[in-house]
């Protein structure tokens, strides 16, 4: 029931015979345990972790690919790249909604190479 709303992970889980317990505040599934996929008893306890606060797409302005490409894949969001180095632009913005099937795309640059200090040659 990752990625899905709270309320859907709920009925899914009551549909298939399951208890649910929710950690945390949000309104969408970031994990469960036991996993997906693992055998469990009828009746069994679902722990449900969900994204904290209001939810939303994560903040991945400022990161490098690979860690905004972890942030969104938490969240179950895919990404589509623009670019290289580090995200400078994303849509959706973070913090909104975000819908089923859609991918954030990651407007990126390369990182400035840092002079190197007075008296020094690199």
């Amino acid at each position: 029931v990752r990625a899905l709303p709270l309320a859907g992970a709920r009925d899914v889980l009551s549909d298939a015979g399951f208890r649910a317990r929710i950690d945390g505040d949000g309104s969408r599934v970031l994990a469960q345990s036991p996993p997906a996929g693992t055998r469990a008893e009828r009746g069994a306890l679902v722990v449900l972790s969900t994204m904290p606060g209001a939810g939303g797409v994560p903040n991945v302005v400022g990161m490098t690919v690979r860690q905004a490409l972890t942030e969104l894949a938490a969240v179950a969001l895919p990404a589509q790249i623009v670019g290289r180095g580090v995200v400078v632009r994303q849509d959706p913005p973070a913090g909104s909604a975000f819908a089923r099937g859609r991918s954030c795309v990651l407007v990126c640059e390369e990182r400035q190479q840092l002079e190197p200090p007075a008296g020094r040659k690199s």
